[in-house]
């Protein structure tokens, strides 16, 4: 395991569990909750948090009374660079809801799913649950009933990692047996004039049969009850899945410290440079009078009268120790370029030879597709979950599947794609080739390929027997 996790010494749910610099993966909800806090913190350029700059000895400026007058901040928005990078690559721009083979007919069902995600805004919902899900590891996302009764009005409802504790099977690691949401809130109708508004308490625990929902510790019987899906009706987004289902790591994992470093060195020189930049002057074998203290910095002023042995010269910072400085801080940001494939779409990487971009290119695509395995994989499932809570019956994998579809991580050049398509046409199925126009953007994404390519084939024929009459 990378040492690489930001530990927090200060939070008592480190204490006591063995947690160090080198086993920093977190041990309890709360010491994750505390590593979303700080990813959230990366993403947004915010300030390290006093936890952080003690734990990692960041730099802090100090005055002769040993007063602290600056400290490290976050500079650079490398985290917040590498998580959209990955969460537009992730969707392509174009993420298509679709029916698998087996269903491409039924087109009742397909309409249910497109449903759901129009109630849903999917179409903002996703970005978003992309962004976070690259940003914390982790997110969720439930497939809530809106009303007690039909119509359900199914709507898939995202919650942040922090707001949810998942149980998992211990014979089977991959089964949620159990997911407990808790929010605090405070609810405006509560205000009284001159008052202040009491935060209230909201638990909703999710199981294969049941939904209960708990408001400051009280049951609400208007929004708990059996749910007959079968199955949780919620779904773990995970970025980047490791030891436990429970948490996964970030797009940002792997860069905490190496940043940190950075900005604990460009805050120290810019402390140096501002210090030393100062026209503070040194005098030698001379001493100012109480009058001439004051204007002896002044601008045109002229020092007369000085013994034949003395010297005045302003105080200035070494060279050295700034440069050395500054190149620390481009062999870590070289680093981070050389192991990051998200450098492919950055300026710095324009000037790289063509087979180098073309790893890069691989590497990234490698990623992002291993990624939407498992997270394309969650949004069906809870597509499918909704749908199947909306007609009141049990979640089938097979009969309520579905499947997205997005382009290449990596745009393609599209003239190539499209003579290798014709080139191919022998060997592959006319509709094949129309979703792979459809992916591309040459053909229209509304349209289902199979009706499209019975259209095309009425065409052709009806040309053909014209030309024959």
């Amino acid at each position: 395991m990378s040492n690489q996790l930001v530990n927090f010494p200060d939070n008592p749910a480190y204490r006591g569990e063995g947690n160090s610099a080198a086993e920093s993966y977190p041990t309890s909800e709360a010491g994750w909750n505390a590593r979303y806090a700080a990813l959230r913190r990366m993403y947004l350029v915010g300030d390290y948090s006093t936890a952080e700059r003690e734990y990692y000895k960041l730099f802090e400026a100090r005055d002769d009374d040993d007063k602290r007058i600056d400290w490290t901040r976050r500079l650079f928005g490398v985290g917040a660079f590498l998580v959209n990078t990955d969460a537009r690559a992730l969707l392509g721009g174009r993420t298509m809801l679709e029916l698998p083979r087996g269903l491409r007919n039924n087109a009742a069902h397909l309409a249910a799913g497109e449903t759901v995600w129009r109630r849903s805004s999917m179409a903002l919902q996703l970005p978003m649950a992309a962004k976070m899900t690259a940003c914390m590891g982790d997110y969720w996302v439930e497939a809530v009933r809106t009303n007690r009764a039909p119509p359900y009005a199914t709507t898939l409802v995202f919650y942040d990692p922090e707001n949810v504790t998942p149980i998992y099977d211990e014979l089977n690691p991959t089964k949620l047996v159990k997911a407990v949401i808790d929010v605090d809130y405070i609810d405006e109708a509560d205000y009284i004039e001159g008052g202040t508004l009491p935060s209230h308490h909201f638990t909703r625990t999710i199981t294969a049969t049941d939904v209960t929902v708990e408001v400051d510790g009280k049951l609400r019987p208007e929004f708990s009850g059996p749910h007959r899906a079968g199955v949780c009706p919620i779904e773990h987004l995970r970025w980047m899945p490791f030891s436990r289902y429970e948490h996964s790591l970030s797009a940002m994992h792997g860069i905490d410290v190496p940043l940190m470093r950075i900005d604990s060195a460009v805050c120290q020189i810019a402390a140096g440079l501002t210090r030393f930049g100062n026209p503070t002057i040194v005098m030698t074998g001379a001493r100012l009078t109480a009058t001439n203290a004051a204007n002896v910095g002044r601008l045109g002023r002229v020092m007369h009268g000085l013994p034949a042995d003395a010297a005045v010269s302003y105080l200035q910072t070494a060279s050295g120790p700034v440069a050395d400085g500054l190149e620390v801080i481009r062999e870590v940001m070289a680093h981070i370029r050389e192991t990051r494939p998200e450098y492919l779409f950055a300026n710095s990487g324009a000037g790289e030879s063509g087979a180098a971009r073309s790893f890069l290119a691989a590497s990234f695509t490698s990623m992002i597709n291993e990624v939407r395995g498992h997270w394309f994989a969650a949004i069906e499932r809870i597509t499918g979950i909704a749908v199947a809570l909306d007609a009141g019956v049990a979640y089938d994998d097979a009969e309520h599947a579905f499947q997205l579809d997005a382009p290449p991580p990596v745009p393609v050049d599209v003239k190539a794609e499209i003579e290798a398509l014709y080139l191919a046409a022998g060997d592959m199925k006319r509709a094949d080739r129309i979703r792979k126009l459809q992916q591309l953007g040459m053909l229209d994404a509304s349209h289902d390929p199979e009706v499209y390519a019975i259209d095309v084939e009425d065409e052709t024929s009806a040309k053909a027997r014209s030309m024959l009459e």
